[in-house]
């Protein structure tokens, strides 16, 4: 199975939920996770591929812009075309507060080159927010299992 975290980018928030889900988050310092805040990544637009899980389902990240919501539905609606099921691919929404200043933050340096700011403020505003990450990723679990996909 393919499990991908989505958010406004794929590179911050939707990213340290992929490290919380692998429970490989080795520091709270964000900025020591590899392709935390690299915009580069995100500019391809397809789902980056972070690693395996124990039981070899494949995690991905997705930045989606401003339309979390949308391309979430849109994806869905895809794999419902293509005659896939959860069993093939399911899409887990990461939704922050600043998780629009971050998509601001990538745009702004793409322009001004001015990564290390965006890191560091990158950083600080995951760091606000690593609990509602933590509560998401927890759930996550919990309607995974009740569907049987691990």
């Amino acid at each position: 199975m393919k499990i991908i975290f989505l958010g406004t980018t794929g590179v911050h928030h939707s990213l340290i939920a992929a490290y919380v889900y692998l429970q490989r988050l080795p520091d709270r310092d964000f900025k020591m996770i590899p392709g935390f805040s690299d915009i580069k990544k995100d500019d391809s637009g397809f789902p980056l591929f972070i690693d395996e899980d124990s039981l070899g389902n494949q995690v991905y990240t997705l930045g989606a812009g401003r339309e979390v919501l949308m391309a979430q539905k849109t994806i869905g609606d895809l794999v419902n075309v293509l005659g896939f099921s959860n069993e093939d691919l399911v899409v887990k929404p990461v939704r922050i507060k600043g998780e629009q200043l971050l998509l601001m933050l990538e745009k702004i340096s793409n322009i001004l080159g001015g990564e290390s700011i965006s890191l560091l403020l990158s950083n600080y505003i995951v760091q606000k927010e690593f609990h509602r990450i933590l509560k998401e990723v927890e759930n996550f679990r919990l309607e995974t299992k009740k569907l049987h996909l691990h």
